[in-house]
């Protein structure tokens, strides 16, 4: 019967660790290249890096942006 069946482990962890993520332990750990400008027009590639998950609400944003002008 379905009432007796043993529960299966999970085959798979799902990691959750937007808030307290670190690159050492983190399997989503993702770098990106953030450009900066300074006064003089000067551009560079500043790498920041994040789990994945908490990169979602800056390119949720970037991607809503970049809809709005229609590129």
């Amino acid at each position: 019967m379905f009432w007796n069946k043993k529960k299966e482990d999970p085959k798979f962890v799902v990691v959750d660790c937007v808030n307290n993520c670190l690159k050492e332990k983190c399997p989503k750990w993702v770098v990106l290249n953030h450009k900066m400008v300074d006064d003089k027009g000067k551009v560079t590639n500043v790498p920041e890096g994040k789990c994945a998950q908490a990169w979602l609400p800056s390119l949720i944003i970037e991607l809503t942006e970049a809809i709005k002008k229609g590129k």
